[in-house]
């Protein structure tokens, strides 16, 4: 039996697909350069600095691009002669999901809407808002995955409690249990946890031997949950890690990573509810 949980979840993640386009984050102004202008004099401009992707117009229409990452340009010549011709390695679709554009390369494009080029989407737009709004997204629906599962194996508070009293969070997740308690409310102790809090609990049970555990996750997967921990750390700091030299591409792995790690985890095939492997 699939849980509910994940079945609500993957219902509104699939809303998700489709309202969080590339045409969301994508830049209309399209600053370029000519044909026949020289490469040196483009790729040194002031104005033109701050994209990594170029489009080059003839007589008025965009016949290539010209980009920065990756690709070494003579110091002199003329555009053409270096230009990037369209085709599928520079073109996508304003309707494609964001969910589908995190996952490609390279990154840096020019956007089709409809048989126009409308702009421009590069890796820095990564840093918008629809993208960090699906990010949170894939944090939060692992964090669910992570609670179901540990709710799936049927150890009980008692058990797992334990795990958080190194980090002091065990004496805290049972004060607010009293509170509620006294207020008449009793909620699964699950709820009080915080998505490092579930992580510790899952390394602890995959240590202990733990049958569902290890029958769903191997070592790998469990180390990854620490690179995802930090990928809710950016979303929910906004601000980029300042000791990473690239924080951009960090972040971009960062949601590859969840999206895999969400694909690649076995829910609907065997993890059931009230502890069932079905």
């Amino acid at each position: 039996m699939i849980d509910n949980i994940h079945g609500d979840f993957k219902f509104t993640m699939s809303g998700l697909e489709k309202g969080l386009q590339v045409a969301h984050i994508t830049t209309s102004s399209l600053q370029g350069c000519g044909i026949d202008d020289n490469i040196g004099d483009v790729l040194n401009n002031s104005r033109l600095l701050p994209f990594d992707l170029l489009p080059v117009r003839q007589n008025g229409q965009i016949v290539g691009a010209i980009r920065r990452r990756g690709v070494e340009y003579p110091s002199s010549g003329i555009v053409r002669d270096c230009i990037h011709h369209l085709d599928e390695s520079v073109l996508i679709s304003a309707e494609m999901p964001l969910l589908e554009y995190i996952a490609i390369d390279p990154l840096d494009r020019l956007v089709l809407q409809d048989v126009k080029i409308c702009g421009i989407v590069t890796r820095s737009d990564l840093l918008k808002l629809p993208v960090r709004l699906l990010a949170f997204s894939l944090v939060t629906h692992i964090e669910m995955l992570m609670s179901n599962l540990i709710s799936s194996t049927g150890v009980k508070e008692s058990t797992w409690l334990p795990f958080l009293a190194e980090n002091g969070r065990e004496k805290k997740i049972a004060k607010e249990q009293e509170r509620l308690k006294a207020n008449h409310s009793d909620p699964d102790m699950l709820e009080h946890t915080y998505f490092s809090d579930k992580r510790i609990i899952l390394e602890h049970l995959f240590q202990s031997k733990e049958p569902m555990i290890h029958e769903l996750l191997n070592e790998v997967k469990i180390d990854q949950l620490k690179e995802l921990n930090e990928l809710r750390n950016m979303v929910a700091h906004t601000g980029n890690d300042k000791k990473s030299q690239d924080p951009i591409q960090d972040f971009i792995r960062h949601l590859r990573l969840a999206q895999t790690w969400i694909d690649n985890f076995p829910h609907e095939q065997k993890l059931g509810r009230e502890g069932e492997v079905v």
